[in-house]
C-alpha cells in the first residue's frame, strides 16, 4: 500500500477531530473522557470547560454527579500532574504509569539532595490518609513531625506519586471552580486498594502487553506530512 502523505493542514484537522475540537459532538461524558484519555485538571474548572467546548448540551451536573459517584476521578497521572479520567481507566493507567511516577519522585529527591526513609514515609502516609480525606497541608504537617529534619516537599511529592490517590474537591456542584473557603482533600482510591494481588498483577501485565504492542507496531503508526 502506498504511503499516504498528510499535508500540514490535513494533520491539523485530523488532530482537532480526534480531540473533538472541530465541532461539538453528542456523547456520554464518560465516553468522551475515555476518548480523550484524560483531561488536564490542575485547575478545578478546566475539565468542565474542556467538556463544554466539546459536547452539546453539556451542563455542570453532568460531570459533578460522576465525580460524586466516583465514576470519574481526578488524580496524579500523565506528566505527574492532575488529570481527570474514568475510574476504570485510572485503574489501568495508574499501574502502567507507576514506573514513570517513581522516576519523577526519585529525580526530585536527588535534585534536592535530601534523602529520607521512604518506607517509613509511605507507611505513615497510607495510615494517615486512610483514616479520612486529608489536605496536603495536613499531610505536610504529619510528615514534618514524623521526620523533622527531612525535606517536606520531597516527602510530599513521593507520597503523591507513589501512593494511588484521588483528589476530592470540597465544592463540586456550586461553582465551576473550587471556592477558596472550600479545601481540596486527598484520599486513597478505594477500588485500587481492594484489588487482590492477582488482579493487580493482571493490570500490570496488561500495561506491559500494551507497551510491547506499540513498540512492535511503531512503524505502522508513523504519520508523514508535508508543510504545504
Amino acid at each position: 500500500m502506498a504511503d499516504r502523505i498528510l499535508k500540514l493542514r490535513e494533520l491539523n484537522r485530523a488532530t482537532l477531530a480526534r480531540q473533538m475540537l472541530l465541532e461539538r459532538e453528542t456523547s456520554p461524558v464518560p465516553a468522551a473522557i475515555e476518548r480523550l484519555v484524560g483531561l488536564q485538571a490542575q485547575l478545578a474548572s478546566a475539565p468542565y470547560v474542556g467538556l463544554w467546548t466539546r459536547l452539546r448540551d453539556f451542563g455542570r451536573d453532568d460531570l459533578a454527579g460522576l465525580i460524586e459517584k466516583r465514576k470519574v476521578v481526578k488524580a496524579t497521572l500523565m506528566r505527574a500532574t492532575l488529570h481527570l479520567c474514568t475510574a476504570e481507566d485510572y485503574l489501568r493507567f495508574r499501574t502502567t504509569l507507576q514506573p514513570i511516577l517513581t522516576g519523577a519522585a526519585s529525580a526530585i529527591v536527588k535534585r534536592r539532595g535530601m534523602d529520607f526513609d521512604l518506607d517509613k514515609v509511605l507507611k505513615a502516609a497510607r495510615k494517615f490518609i486512610g483514616e479520612k480525606p486529608r489536605t496536603f497541608a495536613e499531610i505536610s504537617e504529619m510528615l514534618t513531625k514524623l521526620l523533622p529534619g527531612a525535606d517536606v516537599g520531597a516527602m510530599r511529592y513521593s507520597v503523591r506519586t507513589r501512593i494511588p490517590l484521588v483528589q476530592v474537591d470540597g465544592f463540586v456542584r456550586g461553582a465551576w471552580k473550587v471556592e477558596k473557603s472550600k479545601t481540596a482533600a486527598t484520599l486513597v482510591i478505594e477500588p485500587f486498594d481492594k484489588l487482590t494481588k492477582k488482579d493487580r498483577e493482571a493490570l500490570i501485565e496488561e500495561g506491559e502487553r500494551l507497551v510491547r504492542f506499540v513498540e512492535a507496531n511503531a512503524k505502522s503508526f508513523e504519520v508523514r506530512f508535508t508543510s504545504s
